[in-house]
This record gives C-alpha cells, sequence and structure tokens, in this order.
C-alpha cells in the first residue's frame, strides 16, 4: 500500500482538529496583541504564558497525555518562558514576527525570516535556533491553515526526503523553515489530497518508522503527588524552570552566565555529560570559571555530594582543561548534614530556596 492509499485509510479514522487550532489560533493572536505588542503592559507572569505554552507543547506544565497540542517539542518550560520575555523586551524582534505572521507570500516569507535569524542572532532566546522548534510553532499556532505542526527541522528533511526525494541542500534560515513546510504540504496536495497542515503533520508522524528508524519516545504519566516530601520534591522540579526562565533576576543570574550552542540553543539546563545530566552549568562572568548547579530533589545528603562532585570531576577534565571548577547545590532544608558535607568538598555553596505565599483582601 503506498503512502496515499495509507493516509486515506488514516483520516477515515482521524478526529479532526482543524476547530480546535482556530480556537488556538484566535487566543495565541490575542496573546500577542494584547501582552506581546501592548506598551502599557512591562512584563509576563508565568501565568500569561502558561496557557499559549499549553497549547504549543505537550510537554506544557498543565497538559496530560490526551492533550491536544501542536507537538511534543521537548522545550523545557524553562526555555518558554524566556523565548516570550525575549520578545516582550525586544519590539524590534516582536515587529518583524509579527510582519511574519502577516505574510503568506512564499519568498516575502523567506526574507523576512532571514532578517529574523540575522536581527536575533546575539539574543540567545532559541527562537532561530538550528532547529527552530519555537518559531515553528508560533507559525503553526498563528495560522495552522499554513503551517505544519512537524516543529523540528531536522525532522521535516527527513519527511521531506521520504515523501518527495528532495534533500536539504537550503543556504538559509528563511529556506529551511518555509520550503520544507511548503514541500511536505505541495506533496499531498499534488496526490489529490486535501488536508490541513494540522492533518498531514499528525499522519506524517504516524508513519514515522517510514522515514526515521525509531519510535516516539513514551510519554510520561502526569505525576501524583501524595505527601509533603513529594510536593517539595515537585516544586524543586519547578525551580529549574523557573530559574532558568527568570535567570537575569535571579541572584545567582547576576553572577553566572547561561551557555549557548553556536545556534544560540540553551545548553545549560539539564547538561548533558557521558556520566548524566547535570541539572544547570554556567559560567561565572568575571571569570569564566565553570559552575555545576545541582538542585538536591528527592535524595539524601551524601548522594547529592556524592554527585556534584562527580560532575565537578567530569567538568574539570572535559571541559575546563583540569582548571578549577565550582558548585552549587540549591535545596529546600536547612540540612546539617549537607553543610557538614560540602566543608570536605572545596569550592561548593549552598544556597536554600523559600517560596512565599501572601493573601490579599479586596475591600
Amino acid at each position: 500500500m503506498n503512502t496515499i492509499d495509507v493516509f486515506n485509510n488514516f483520516v477515515d479514522n482521524f478526529k479532526n482538529q482543524d476547530e480546535i487550532f482556530k480556537d488556538y489560533s484566535i487566543k495565541f493572536k490575542d496573546f500577542w496583541k494584547n501582552l506581546i505588542l501592548n506598551n502599557k503592559i512591562t512584563s509576563l507572569d508565568d501565568s500569561d504564558m502558561d496557557p499559549i505554552i499549553r497549547m504549543m507543547d505537550l510537554n506544557g506544565k498543565g497538559n496530560t497525555k490526551d492533550s491536544i497540542v501542536v507537538a511534543k517539542a521537548l522545550i523545557r518550560q524553562g526555555q518558554w518562558y524566556r523565548a516570550f520575555r525575549s520578545l516582550k523586551e525586544n519590539k524590534n524582534i516582536s515587529k518583524i514576527i509579527s510582519e511574519i505572521f502577516e505574510t503568506n507570500d512564499y519568498e516575502k516569507l523567506i526574507k523576512k525570516l532571514n532578517e529574523l535569524e540575522k536581527l536575533n542572532k546575539e539574543l540567545k532566546n532559541g527562537i532561530t535556533g538550528k532547529n527552530a522548534i519555537i518559531l515553528n510553532a508560533m507559525l503553526c499556532l498563528n495560522d495552522p491553515s499554513m503551517f505544519l505542526s512537524a516543529l523540528s527541522l531536522d525532522h521535516r528533511y527527513k519527511m521531506q526526503k521520504y515523501l518527495c526525494g528532495i534533500e536539504d541542500t537550503y543556504e538559509t534560515f528563511g529556506e529551511k523553515i518555509v520550503n520544507t513546510n511548503r514541500f511536505i504540504l505541495e506533496y499531498f496536495s499534488k496526490n489529490g489530497i486535501k488536508a490541513s497542515p494540522r492533518t498531514i503533520s499528525c499522519f506524517v508522524y504516524k508513519i514515522r518508522d517510514k522515514w526515521e528508524n525509531q519510535n516516539e519516545t513514551n510519554i510520561d504519566e502526569p505525576e501524583e503527588i501524595l505527601d509533603n516530601n513529594e510536593q517539595i520534591f515537585a516544586l524543586e522540579k519547578y525551580l529549574e524552570e523557573f530559574l532558568i526562565g527568570n535567570w537575569e533576576s535571579t541572584e545567582i543570574g547576576k553572577k553566572y552566565n547561561l551557555i549557548y550552542s553556536d545556534d544560540n540553543e540553551l545548553l545549560s539546563q539539564q547538561f548533558k555529560t557521558d556520566i548524566g545530566k547535570i541539572d544547570i552549568l554556567v559560567k561565572e562572568k568575571e571569570t569564566n570559571t565553570y559552575v555545576v548547579i545541582e538542585l538536591k530533589k528527592n535524595q539524601t545528603s551524601d548522594d547529592t555530594v556524592g554527585q556534584i562532585s562527580r560532575y565537578m570531576g567530569w567538568v574539570m577534565e572535559k571541559l575546563a582543561n583540569g582548571n578549577l571548577v565550582k558548585g552549587i547545590i540549591i535545596g529546600y532544608e536547612n540540612d546539617e548534614k549537607l553543610k557538614y558535607a560540602i566543608k570536605a568538598v572545596p569550592n561548593v555553596e549552598l544556597f536554600l530556596y523559600r517560596i512565599n505565599f501572601s493573601l490579599i483582601k479586596i475591600q
């Protein structure tokens, strides 16, 4: 059975989501106009961004495996926050993205996207990164009738090669965004398929084994929080996202810089090593010294100290050429065992975090 026959069988049983995405698009445009572009509003709260992120990313805070979203984007919540706050703070960037949203001519769109990449290059907000996942999510949500909900450019290159026989030979950022989207949609159109980009995206991921030799990663079930210790553990999971999303306004953000790739993609959060993932890896602003930051999650003090020591040793050997590496442990409780343990480990500091709630009576 060829791809088109398989599609016809698929679409007969597919619950059409086009109306849902029309509603999502209205909400996104309202967010863009009334919050991002509104000069009377000077900053964005997490609660402003969370509903939009939930529509974009299955891993967005509050979603379940059954939520209907643009994609499983694999972008951490803190990186979404950084991206939207960057758009709020940089009027030139939000202005050119607004122009992109209003453009439906392919050639003009390519030029505008190239302008955006050049203008956004130094901001390190992840919007014009190598795979352009955040930008593609915004394009899809702004106009789901024109853009695929297949967000990763790497995935689109593989889809395009399988469906159309076209290799990735694009020279500019704009060509990569526009032409991968365009040629995948045109393949179905030329074969007599009249379906929305959303339906086509869902189908192409259904046949993922055809264009990529791996299956979708399993989606974790939402975690149930049962007691106080588990509540603290959940807060510590959100703490990491909060730190990344609000880095410049935190105490440690004033002293340390996040690390980005040459493609402006955030590397610091869950930094990959061959012995595990560092919660956050940063550099000291004054000395350029590497600093390993570990959150004391649901583990013993000895495990925490052993883990940060191990990561500091790895960074010293693999990244710092044997030079000094520092460490920071962030925990919730004033742990006497942890305080004594780090006395024997040079260059490790301990921070405690607090979450304060207050009730204000409205007169």
